[in-house]
């Protein structure tokens, strides 16, 4: 779960401590978090979820969604939601 404020690398910005993995779901789901995430570098995720209105994904890094259906892959584009 996403509970911190910039960096998506920052293992600290996540509870449990450390960045989510492609077995693990990202879940931006705590109304009390950072709203602007920083993606920096490659990042891959089993899952993406969406819990509260505007997060927004940015940076110069690519994020994979590695799930059971499949891969799907996001460009992290700076200014855009």
């Amino acid at each position: 779960v996403w509970t911190g404020s910039g960096s998506w690398s920052e293992p600290a910005n996540w509870s449990p401590t450390g960045t989510p993995n492609e077995t693990k779901k990202a879940a931006f789901t705590s109304a009390a978090a950072g709203k602007e995430v920083e993606v920096g570098t490659a990042a891959v995720v089993g899952a993406l979820t969406f819990g509260e209105d505007g997060f927004s994904l940015s940076g110069e890094g690519s994020l994979e969604i590695a799930g059971d259906r499949g891969a799907a892959q996001i460009e992290a584009t700076a200014g855009r939601e």
